[in-house]
């Protein structure tokens, strides 16, 4: 994997607490690192007020360093 690489997770919830759950799992994986939220936002989805966000994360290089 080239250094540098990141993975990138957007998607809605219908809560924060989802949000968070989806944080800490990712967060689980051994391939990635630095696991963070990068935005989330408020907005309206098929007409349910919904949670907007973008999870952040460094892919591992195949050393383990990342």
């Amino acid at each position: 994997t080239p250094a540098g690489t990141t993975f990138t997770v957007t998607g809605n919830a219908l809560s924060q607490d989802t949000v968070a759950r989806a944080l800490d799992r990712l967060a689980l994986i051994p391939a990635l690192s630095e696991v963070s939220l990068q935005s989330m936002q408020r907005a309206d989805v098929a007409g349910k007020k919904a949670i907007q966000f973008t999870i952040v994360a460094n892919v591992r290089t195949a050393g383990g360093n990342g």
